[in-house]
Formats: C-alpha cells, sequence, structure tokens
C-alpha cells in the first residue's frame, strides 16, 4: 500500500539575499523531458516527481511508499536491483503498465534516484564520439582546439551557437572561439563579468560536468516526498531544475535552449563549452553520454596541445639559458645585461635588475633606486621563492610608479638579498564586454540585483594599471635562471 502522507519539496529563495548564495542543487524540480523516481535502500519509494502520471498513468503522490516489484515489471526487478548493488549508471526499466524507459541511476546517502528520460535514444555517442576525437586529433594548437571543439559540437548537437567560454584569474569569462548559425549574433571576443556565473553555480559545474536546458519556458515538476525528508540534492542528475535567475538571463539573450559542458586544464576548471539554440529541445540519455565524453576529450586535448606549446617554449627558453652559462665563469655583471645574449632577453621585458646583496645592476626601464630597494625588502619578507604579478601599484603601492606594473622575480638560492627581476610597463587593455559589467541593479520580479541582466549589447573599457600577463613557462624559466647562478663567479664575488 501506498503511503499517503506527502509534501511538496520546497524550492530555494530567490531574493537579493541569496543572489550569490541561491542553493541550485537543490532544485525542488525537475525539467519536463524527464521525470525523478526515488527509492530507499528497501526500494521503496521516497520521492517522485509529479510528472511520473505521465508514465505510471496515476498520481506522483500515490507511488510514495510503494515497493519496486509493486511498480516495475517483473522482469526488470532483478535488473533494478542489481543496477542499485553495482551502482551502474545506466539502465532500461519497464513499468508494470508496459511503459518502457531509459534511466540513469545516481546513488546519494541513503537514497539512489532515477532520471527517467521521456526521449528515445538517438544519438550514437559512440559514432559521435569518433568523429569528434578525430576533428580534436588534427588540432595541434590551442587555438586551433578550440575552434575544432565548438565546429564539431555545434555539427553533432545542432545547436545554433556553440561558444568556448575561458575564465580569467577573476573569474570573469572570455568567448575564445565560436561557431554559429546564419543570424545567430556572435559573441566571439566578447567577455562576462563574474556574476554571470556566480560561485555556487561554478561549483557545480565543476561537481557535474554536464548541465542542460530543454526550454526556459518549461513549467518544471516539482517534487513530491514523503514528510520530514531533507533536501534532495540534484546536483548530478541530469535532468534537474535550474535557476529562475537563470533562465531570465537565457530569455533577455533570446535562448530558449542551452548545454553548458564544463572544460578543466591540469585538474582545474578552466572553462565552459556553451551552446545555445533559439527553439526548445529535449534530451536523451546518448545525449548525457556524450556530453560527459565531450568534456573529458576536450579537457584532454585542451591541456595537451597547451602542454606542447610550453614545451615548445621551454626548448627555446633553454636555448638562451645554454648561451649564457660561459658567462657565469666572468664576474662581470654587464655581460648578463647585453643586448645580445642577457637574462633580460630570456624573458621578454621592458626592464631588468639583477640584486646581489648590496650591489644592484639595472637595466631598461626599472623603478628609481629607492623604491627598488623597498621592493626587494618587500620580497624578502615574504615566503615565495618566486613572486609575479601584473598590477604591481595595486600590490606594493603607488611609490613602485606607474610604468612598472609587471613584475616577475626570482630568489637566487642561499643567497641573502640576491634577486632576478624582470619588469613590464603598463599594457592598457580593450576589453569588449557583453553589456555593461558594472550596471547599478535594478528591480526584476526575483529582487533588487545586477543579473538577469537585460542588455548585451558589446560595452567597451579600457583597462589600466596592468602589464602583460607572465606566461608559465616564463615563471619557470625564472626560477631556473637564478638557480643556475648559484656557485657562479658572480655570486661568488659578489659583496655581503
Amino acid at each position: 500500500m501506498s503511503n499517503s502522507t506527502y509534501e511538496l519539496h520546497a524550492s530555494p529563495a530567490t531574493d537579493v539575499e541569496s543572489c550569490a548564495q541561491e542553493q541550485i542543487h537543490i532544485p525542488g524540480s525537475v525539467q519536463s523531458f524527464g521525470s525523478l523516481l526515488v527509492f530507499d535502500y528497501n526500494h521503496c519509494v521516497t520521492r517522485v516527481s509529479q510528472n511520473i502520471n505521465q508514465i505510471v498513468g496515476v498520481p506522483a503522490e500515490t507511488l510514495l511508499g510503494l515497493h519496486a516489484k509493486e511498480l516495475l515489471h517483473v522482469q526488470h526487478q532483478e535488473r533494478i536491483r542489481k543496477a542499485f548493488d553495482s551502482k551502474q549508471n545506466l539502465i532500461r526499466i519497464t513499468f508494470a503498465n508496459g511503459a518502457e524507459h531509459y534511466a540513469l541511476c545516481q546513488y546519494l546517502g541513503d537514497e539512489f534516484y532515477l532520471d527517467i528520460l521521456h526521449e528515445p535514444k538517438n544519438l550514437d555517442p559512440v559514432t559521435a564520439t569518433q568523429r569528434f576525437v578525430a576533428a580534436l586529433s588534427a588540432a595541434t594548437t590551442p587555438a586551433q582546439c578550440a575552434q575544432a571543439i565548438t565546429d564539431e559540437v555545434r555539427a553533432l548537437t545542432n545547436f545554433d551557437r556553440v561558444k568556448l567560454y575561458k575564465f580569467d584569474a577573476s573569474w570573469n569569462g572570455e568567448v575564445i572561439a565560436e561557431s554559429r548559425a546564419d543570424g545567430v549574433p556572435s559573441y566571439l571576443g566578447l567577455h562576462f563579468p563574474e556574476s554571470d556565473i556566480p560561485v555556487q553555480a561554478r561549483e557545480l559545474y565543476i561537481r557535474n560536468r554536464v548541465r542542460v536546458i530543454g526550454s526556459v519556458n518549461d513549467p518544471q515538476s516539482q517534487i513530491v516526498q514523503k514528510t520530514s525528508l531533507p533536501p534532495l540534492d540534484l546536483s548530478f542528475s541530469f535532468i534537474r531544475s535550474v535557476s529562475p535567475i537563470h533562465l531570465q538571463y537565457l530569455r533577455n539573450m533570446d535562448v530558449m535552449a542551452s548545454l553548458s559542458i564544463s572544460i578543466f586544464q591540469n585538474n582545474k576548471f578552466w572553462g565552459l563549452i556553451a551552446c545555445h539554440n533559439r527553439t526548445p529541445r529535449t534530451f536523451d540519455t546518448g545525449d548525457e553520454s556524450f556530453f560527459k565524453t565531450v568534456s573529458l576529450l576536450a579537457s584532454s586535448r585542451m591541456t595537451a596541445v597547451r602542454m606542447l606549446k610550453d614545451t615548445s617554449e621551454s626548448k627555446d627558453s633553454l636555448a638562451m639559458q645554454r648561451s649564457l652559462v660561459p658567462m657565469l665563469t666572468k664576474d662581470d655583471p654587464k655581460l648578463l645585461l647585453s643586448s645580445d645574449a642577457g637574462f633580460d632577453r630570456v624573458i621578454p621585458s621592458n626592464g631588468f635588475a639583477l640584486v646581489l646583496g648590496e650591489a644592484t645592476h639595472c637595466q631598461g626601464v626599472v623603478p628609481e633606486k629607492s623604491a627598488l630597494v623597498s621592493l626587494v625588502e618587500w620580497l624578502e619578507r615574504g615566503a615565495e621563492t618566486t613572486f609575479s604579478c601584473e598590477d604591481l601599484p595595486a600590490r606594493f603601492g603607488a611609490t613602485i610608479g606607474q610604468n612598472t606594473c609587471g613584475l616577475l622575480a626570482a630568489k637566487i638560492p642561499q643567497q641573502e638579498r640576491s634577486w632576478l627581476m624582470w619588469f613590464r610597463v603598463e599594457s592598457p587593455k580593450e576589453v569588449s564586454w557583453a553589456g555593461d559589467p558594472y550596471k547599478p541593479t535594478e528591480s526584476t520580479e526575483y529582487g533588487t540585483r545586477l543579473y538577469p541582466r537585460t542588455s548585451f549589447a558589446i560595452w567597451n573599457e579600457t583597462q589600466r594599471g596592468r602589464s602583460q600577463e607572465w606566461r608559465q613557462s616564463e615563471i619557470q624559466t625564472s626560477e631556473e635562471l637564478a638557480n643556475l647562478l648559484v656557485g657562479s663567479k658572480l655570486v661568488a664575488m659578489a659583496p655581503d
């Protein structure tokens, strides 16, 4: 017999106080292209989405408390039991009324839940994966790889626009590659502010690499559950509902359906494949399998081509370092500052300083001597043996001078107050935002907040106070050069 005591799963609040803390992992509902069915470890139903009646033909609340054997076809009861026991992800189940569907199994604490997909398995993930692998294999540079990803994902999924969105250190995003249908606006080269993907949304992208939205106007189906149960964490659900704030954001972009696939580099969240469609879509289990594979393959290939580029740069740096070795047998610092083959050439910069105790040797654009002395003392107080930044005046203070925005410093081991220091001048950067990122908050039906933004018109900004970024290969080279000096005649003769 079913349990007649039930309640509706509460939905998270969406007022201004919950803007950055909105609990999007417990939405309390699912999208209409799938139904949710939750069992406890005794295989009794604990929760179910209201639209399950489309499959079983009875109200959702009548299923609460039922055992799997009362709900599923006798031939499939053993199948679902084995799936639960083995934690199998994808199974095919038949209900007692003969309705047959594919389901995605998820395991959470004391419960199992099934994402039951209403659509049949249309996309062949094996064939799609083979084509995707072939396209990525032909890409040998980061730019080629980014374009191949967007081109192939759009060709295989038929979304109207596919863009590759890369995060910067502040979690602002830049569209670095794009593939789109005729008549669809381009976002290539545009930047999006960090607030468009708040911290809890980024955390969910890290935990679950795929998120789909079938329709921004989907009525969604609320979850019915036994009373006194805690909220159900749907972080890994393929059919979970999404924030109404984000749905309005997409409407403002004239987007009806979307797909997001997380990209990682060196195990760090690097960016997103963001897919937009002008009309609603449905998704099936073939889609789910392929989208997860895309995340893994794209992440792996982007990391590989980045490593190839870094390796090439490292080889060039190593060759230049070798050319410096003969100079280390001399005791003249000027040799290391020569324009033909010097430390200042190994890493592109506007100025270079070799600090050996109380002696300082400079070339190019460097801070004034008093500021340089203070800078060395500042570095000495820190724990880092290598330091890099592009916004030195904001970190150190205006006394360093506005022209000295970039600093890469490597401490010479076993030496007091001894550093290699490269400087870069300010490099104003023209940034084109998709809408004004600094627009004041405005009143919406979801509260007074910065988003969902209503305009994505290009908003240009000149960012100042920063230099060109230091590449990771350059930071590594600075460490190698500092180590190269240890034991050299030049350091041995430096004054105390």
